[in-house]
């Protein structure tokens, strides 16, 4: 079994993923799809500040609080 974090591209959300998601929870794993700071449902937290280093933090943040091992970083277009 494999913990899959899925990053959608630019202005998409965790959603974007949702038919890859049932795919590979009926295959018995994990899977986290997540939307990055200030994109898709979370547009409203946008600012100059959200870069390329929050994008980073929201991915390891995930890991880390879920305590995530075999790990397939799966990324679309600008979160690859």
């Amino acid at each position: 079994m494999y913990n899959y974090v899925l990053i959608p591209g630019a202005w998409l959300g965790g959603w974007a993923w949702d038919k890859v998601d049932h795919i590979l929870e009926r295959s018995d794993h994990n899977v986290f799809p997540i939307t990055l700071t200030g994109m898709g449902e979370r547009v409203h937290l946008a600012s100059p500040e959200i870069g390329i280093q929050t994008a980073i933090e929201d991915v390891l943040n995930v890991i880390k609080f879920n305590d995530l091992e075999n790990i397939v970083l799966v990324g679309h277009s600008f979160a690859g």
